[in-house]
C-alpha cells in the first residue's frame, strides 16, 4: 500500500500544478485508506468520507469563487452540492428498491456516500465513468479469482466495491484534471 500511495503522490506532483497536486494527494491517500478498509472489513469509514466531503466542499468553493460576483458563486456552489445530494438520494432509492426486489443488499451505504461525495470533486459524468471503471475492474478481478479458485466467490458473498470504486474515482478525476477525460464543470 505504501508503494501505491507513493506512486499516486508522485503522479499528482508530476502531472498537476502545486495546488491541484495537494488536492490530488489528499484525495488519493484517503481513497487508498477507504479501499483498504473496505477490502478488510466491508465498511467505509464515515471519518474518511467526512475528510473527502470537507475537502470537496472547500475545493468546489475555491473553484467557483468570484469575489466580484458573490451571488453567482454561491448559486454555483449550491448547484454542485445539490447535484451531489440528489445523486446520493437517487442511489439510495435504487439500493432500497434492489434490496426490496432481490432481498439482498446490492449497493452498500458507504459506496453510495462515496459516490455522492465524489460528485463534489468532479462532474457527475466523470463520476459515472469512475463507477464504470470500478465495476469493470471488480468484475475482471472476480473472474480471475473465480477461474483460479471456483469456490472462492459463492453467489451470496459480498464484494468490497469501494475497494475498486475509491481508486477508480481518483483515476478518472486525475484524467479530468490533466484533460484526458471529459470537459467538466470544474
Amino acid at each position: 500500500m505504501a508503494v501505491a500511495a507513493l506512486a499516486g503522490v508522485m503522479v499528482a506532483f508530476v502531472c498537476l500544478q502545486l495546488v491541484d497536486a495537494v488536492w490530488a494527494t489528499i484525495f488519493w491517500l484517503v481513497a487508498l485508506k477507504i479501499a483498504w478498509e473496505d477490502f478488510c472489513s466491508l465498511t467505509v469509514s464515515d471519518f474518511h468520507l467526512a475528510i473527502l466531503l470537507a475537502c470537496g466542499v472547500i475545493r468546489s468553493t475555491l473553484s467557483v469563487w468570484d469575489a466580484s460576483n458573490l451571488q453567482m458563486s454561491l448559486a454555483r456552489l449550491a448547484e454542485i452540492i445539490a447535484i451531489a445530494a440528489v445523486l446520493g438520494l437517487a442511489l439510495y432509492a435504487l439500493a432500497i428498491l434492489f434490496q426490496w426486489i432481490r432481498r439482498v443488499e446490492g449497493l452498500g451505504l458507504g459506496d453510495i456516500k462515496l459516490i455522492s461525495v465524489a460528485a463534489l470533486w468532479m462532474p457527475v459524468e466523470i463520476v459515472f465513468q469512475g463507477i464504470t471503471l470500478a465495476a469493470i475492474t471488480a468484475l475482471l478481478m472476480l473472474a480471475v479469482i473465480a477461474l483460479r479458485i471456483p469456490q472462492a466467490f459463492p453467489a451470496d458473498r459480498r464484494i468490497p466495491f469501494a475497494t475498486f470504486l475509491a481508486p477508480s474515482l481518483w483515476l478518472v478525476w486525475m484524467g479530468q484534471q490533466i484533460n484526458c477525460i471529459g470537459d467538466g464543470l470544474f
